[in-house]
C-alpha cells in the first residue's frame, strides 16, 4: 500500500499496479539475515543467488507489465529493508 501511496503521489493519473512492491519488500526483510550473516564473513546455508535473481525479475517487471511503478518496487525495498534490519538483529544467528 504504501508503494501505491508514494506512486499516486508522484503521478498525475494515479494508475498503476504495486505487487511489484509488496513483493520486493517481503524479499529484502527475508533476506536481510542472511546478507548480515555474509557480513559478518560467516558462512551462510542460504542460496542468495537464487533470491537475486528473483529480485532482478521482480524489480524489472516495470519493463515487461504497463502499469507497473517503479516507484512501487522502490518503496518496496526500503520498507523491506527496515523492517528485515532490526528483526534479524533481534533473532540470533
Amino acid at each position: 500500500m504504501g508503494g501505491l501511496a508514494a506512486t499516486a503521489a508522484f503521478y498525475d493519473v494515479p494508475f498503476a499496479l504495486g505487487g511489484n512492491g509488496a513483493a520486493l519488500a517481503l524479499l529484502c526483510a527475508w533476506v536481510t539475515a542472511d546478507l548480515l550473516t555474509v557480513r559478518a564473513g560467516e558462512e551462510v546455508d542460504g542460496d542468495l543467488i537464487g533470491t537475486a535473481a528473483i529480485a532482478a525479475a521482480v524489480a524489472l517487471m516495470p519493463l515487461a507489465v504497463p502499469g507497473a511503478s517503479w516507484i512501487a518496487g522502490a518503496v518496496g525495498v526500503v520498507a523491506g529493508f527496515a523492517i528485515g534490519l532490526p528483526l534479524a538483529r533481534m533473532a540470533p544467528r
